[in-house]
Formats: structure tokens, C-alpha cells, sequence
């Protein structure tokens, strides 16, 4: 008689976030939209977070980040981080300028 003893191993490979696109700076008007992208990958999949620079919290979960219409309250660099829990964590920055329009205006006087 003869016993076979098998042993089965799992080899999973984990690769650190890697960001294959970083998100651009982006120049507007007031009231224009801002479209910010950022993609990676890694094993696990990573997730995709947006930050802005000295401020508290997440301002988006995914790999793009809309602004509908912008304004002064916008001017900041943003930060996409992308962490699949393989340290460390990868990340880019993007910063968004808004410009205002500009009123050439004259008063008449009699």
C-alpha cells in the first residue's frame, strides 16, 4: 500500500500601488468645469482617493474628480493617492488655478 501526503500552497503575489496616470494641472475660467483623472494599478487592485493639500478628508473615491463649476473656492492642489494596502501608498498632485473674468466698465458723468 502505498499513502501519498500532498501539501497545497497558494502563492499570491501583492504589488504596491503604481499611478500609470497622474492627474494634470488644470487652468479655467470661473464657472468652467474641472475634470481631474488619475489611474493605477497594483495586486490588489488599488483604491483611488482625492485630497486636497492642508485640508482634512477626502474630497473624491474615484479615479476622476469632477468639479461642476468652478470657482475661487477651488484654487488648491489636489492629491490622488492610490493604496491597495501594499505599502507605501502611491500618489500625485495636481493643481487647479481659476481665473475670474475681468469687467472693463466706464461711468458717464454728465
Amino acid at each position: 500500500m502505498i499513502l501519498l501526503n500532498f501539501t497545497i500552497v497558494s502563492l499570491i503575489l501583492s504589488d504596491p500601488s503604481e499611478i500609470v496616470t497622474l492627474p494634470v494641472d488644470q487652468v479655467v475660467w470661473v464657472g468652467e468645469p474641472v475634470t481631474l483623472f488619475c489611474n493605477a494599478t497594483g495586486n490588489p487592485a488599488p483604491n483611488i482617493s482625492y485630497t486636497a493639500v492642508g485640508e482634512n478628508g477626502t474630497v473624491g473615491n474615484d479615479k476622476t474628480l469632477v468639479i461642476n463649476s468652478s470657482s475661487v473656492a477651488y484654487v488648491k492642489t489636489y492629491t490622488c493617492t492610490a493604496d491597495n494596502g501594499v505599502q507605501p501608498p502611491a500618489a500625485g498632485n495636481a493643481t487647479v488655478t481659476v481665473l475670474g473674468k475681468s469687467c472693463f466698465c466706464l461711468t458717464l458723468q454728465d
